[in-house]
């Protein structure tokens, strides 16, 4: 019976801790929702104003420069693509933090020798995360790219001028080779971009496998030596063990997601970061002609 006891008593002040960690989480949890949806859709409507303001400010020098497919891709699929980023990282971070910590400080009651064991075995989740963030951010950089090409090119074409150009000149079979092609290096693209996303996925699969192992293993030659019990070892390989390498988990995505959408957030304040044409207003609207090259921009006017 005592042996039953030595056993039992970690899992007890475990269960314990665990489950009034989750009574107060809870209404947090809820208040997280409501919040996390709010902010997130808050960011993406500011930044879609700035980047639109900012673009009306532009001449019309840079409005012939620029492809509008282009600009219409990064105000479409670059902004949709930060939404998930946006609405994950503002309360998830804070929420596996919690959880991080809570988890390590209710190890160190039960044993600093497995705590400091499995701090040790952190470094195996954040390396891999920060490679698996690198080439996130290289294959969503090229990915975007391809597609404001596919995007531009689908409205240069499949607009009233282009068409009747393809059927004026019968351009219709190059028209779909081009398309073709660019349609193909973008599905090269996104499974190039989805397989850096399995790969890490697996990766931390194996990880979460091997961890428990190597704390029972550790822990084994504790108990061996009378510095821990056999309940301690059980609880840290499972129930805390899952619980940090679950929350562990969730950061290293968090900063692979992060990471990889630093892509898109730079394609984005390179025109939010355009300054505006404030010399068109300096001419007064009774002056038609003056506006008019103004508003080319400087060299474009031919003045």
């Amino acid at each position: 019976m005592g042996k039953d006891q030595v056993f039992a008593t970690p899992i007890l002040s475990t269960r314990q801790g665990i489950c009034s960690f989750n009574t107060h989480m809870t209404p947090a949890l809820l208040v997280d929702l409501g919040l996390s949806a709010q902010i997130s859709q808050g960011i993406l409507f500011e930044l879609r104003h700035q980047l639109f303001d900012r673009l009306l400010d532009q001449s019309l020098g840079f409005c012939t420069k620029s492809r509008s497919g282009d600009v219409l891709s990064r105000m479409g699929n670059d902004v949709n693509g930060v939404q998930d980023v946006v609405t994950e990282t503002l309360f998830g971070l804070a929420r596996n933090l919690l959880v991080t910590i809570s988890t390590l400080a209710l190890m160190l009651s039960f044993s600093w020798q497995l705590t400091l064991v499995v701090l040790v075995l952190m470094p195996l989740i954040s390396l891999p995360a920060r490679r698996a963030g690198t080439a996130t951010y290289r294959a969503r950089t090229c990915t975007q790219t391809k597609l404001a090409e596919m995007t531009a090119y689908l409205q240069e074409i499949l607009g009233i001028s282009g068409i009747l150009l393809v059927k004026a000149f019968n351009k219709s079979r190059a028209e779909r080779a081009r398309f073709a092609g660019i349609n193909d290096e973008v599905r090269h693209l996104e499974i190039r971009q989805e397989m850096v996303s399995r790969w890490f996925g697996m990766l931390m699969n194996t990880v979460q496998n091997a961890g428990p192992a190597l704390i029972l293993l550790a822990g084994g030659s504790l108990v061996l030596t009378g510095r821990t019990t056999v309940g301690t070892v059980f609880v840290f390989a499972t129930v805390l063990g899952a619980r940090l390498a679950g929350s562990g988990t969730e950061l290293a995505t968090m900063h692979v997601n992060v990471v990889g959408s630093l892509a898109l957030f730079s394609r984005l304040f390179e025109y939010v970061d355009l300054p505006p044409a404030l010399y068109q207003r300096q001419f007064h609207t009774d002056q038609p002609e003056l506006a008019a090259a103004a508003a080319l921009g400087p060299g474009d006017s031919g003045m």
